[in-house]
């Protein structure tokens, strides 16, 4: 729920598999930036971001590891470290639910 930043918590996520063009990262750092912030106290709708790049979500800046890669990946592979805009950078794959 929209609201002071107090009020921001961790929950459990779901990953899936890379799909064509896409890479997983083991996230090693990720950055709460201003767009996030804003999204949290509820000054963003989700109108105004579903069609934008990270979505109605959190944690777009991110650096870590590659982990893996889907079809039609080039010049990225596993063990690679990057920096990176990704949706849902705050995901924690040690706490993935199946």
């Amino acid at each position: 729920m929209p609201g002071p930043l107090k009020n921001l918590g961790w929950r459990r996520g779901r990953l899936r598999e890379p799909g064509a063009g896409e890479i997983e990262i083991e996230v090693r750092a990720a950055a709460l930036n201003f767009r996030d912030v804003m999204y949290a106290m509820g000054l963003l709708s989700d109108e105004a971001v579903e069609n934008g790049f990270a979505g109605a979500g959190m944690g777009m800046d991110v650096a870590g590891v590659v982990t893996a890669v889907g079809p039609g990946v080039a010049g990225c592979a596993p063990g690679d470290e990057v920096i990176a805009f990704a949706p849902a950078g705050f995901l924690d794959p040690r706490r993935h639910v199946d």
